[in-house]
């Protein structure tokens, strides 16, 4: 029985392979076994891939992935997001991906950016309060306002992910 547009997973990981069948299913997806031309890959590695356009490659944000790809799935993709995400790589179309040279939009406050900065020269929370003339606990609000926008683990990690993003240039 078919029940909607065909997709097929191949993942290095094995729990991926698992969700992201069953995430495929419960879209509304036919799940095919073997390697057919012209059907989407889901994949978590570009590596065995049929197409570059009917890629749906699973990605963090911060990965860089090769131009032409169909479409980049976060580990927090709903049933609905997967089926529309399948449905434009088979149209021809990209899902979840910036255009070159796009960037995402800045999440941070200017608060937030001054911040961001001045921990990128070295400094510590106590120095940051002295220089923006703020206690050093609205510091550490602001710190873990920046963690949580940039879903960054680290205060480094977070000036890293800026960066990149080009939400802060140094």
């Amino acid at each position: 029985c078919v029940l909607g547009p065909q997709v097929r997973v191949h993942c290095q990981s094995s729990i991926l392979q698992l969700a992201f069948t069953q995430l495929a299913y419960q879209a509304g997806l036919t799940v095919v076994g073997e390697e057919v031309t012209g059907i989407p890959l889901i994949t978590d590695t570009l590596a065995h891939r049929q197409r570059l356009e009917l890629a749906l490659c699973i990605a963090p944000e911060e990965k860089s992935l090769p131009e032409g790809l169909g479409a980049r799935l976060g580990l927090s993709v709903s049933p609905a997001q997967l089926r529309s995400a399948v449905e434009a790589v088979i149209e021809g179309k990209t899902w979840g991906i910036a255009a070159q040279g796009q960037q995402l939009p800045n999440p941070l406050t200017e608060s937030e950016q001054k911040i961001l900065t001045l921990l990128g020269q070295g400094l510590r929370d106590r120095e940051i309060a002295g220089k923006l003339c703020v206690s050093e606990s609205t510091v550490k609000f602001h710190v873990r306002n920046i963690l949580v926008k940039s879903r960054a683990r680290t205060r480094f990690h977070a000036l890293y992910l800026a960066l990149s993003k080009g939400w802060l240039s140094l």
